[in-house]
């Protein structure tokens, strides 16, 4: 049985996110979605927890947390890289992929020996990140759940 690792905010999930999460089920036999999150973010984890555990309820796929205080900017350097490497390596030894859009996941898969499964790096087919999505969450609706919009007060 093979195990695949997908991690991110899902500050909101929104169907970026849903067709990552897809694709990384057609490549592993389970699939450990990851919520990375530190204090004080914009939606509280918990929130973002029900969203994915209700999307995914009877599928491969297990939801955790992973709450932290490494660096989070987007801009990392070696340095960080590192400590991100580390920490995710020591919580998952026995994942077989990293799966994602993002450079970092072949920084990630080579330090822990894996396979990087890339998934649309250039987000052509859905071109929308959360940090757009919550600046205005409504010009957006048509990339979110039903859920995500009752959170937002979508009528």
């Amino acid at each position: 049985m093979t195990t695949g690792l997908v991690m991110g905010k899902f500050m909101p999930f929104h169907k970026g996110h849903i067709a990552l999460i897809e694709f990384g089920l057609t490549k592993v036999d389970h699939l450990i979605v990851l919520i990375v999150t530190k204090k004080d973010e914009e939606i509280p984890v918990e929130v973002r927890e029900k969203w994915l555990q209700s999307h995914y309820k009877d599928q491969a796929v297990t939801v955790e947390i992973f709450r932290h205080d490494l660096p989070h900017d987007g801009g990392f350097g070696e340095e960080d890289m590192l400590k991100w490497c580390e920490a995710i390596a020591s919580r998952y030894p026995d994942i077989d992929a990293f799966i994602s859009s993002e450079a970092h996941g072949d920084f990630l898969a080579n330090y822990m020996g894996i396979e990087h499964i890339s998934y649309e790096p250039d987000r052509c087919s859905l071109p929308i990140s959360a940090t757009e999505i919550r600046k205005n969450p409504k010009e957006y609706g048509e990339y979110l759940t039903e859920e995500v919009k009752a959170y937002y007060g979508f009528s």
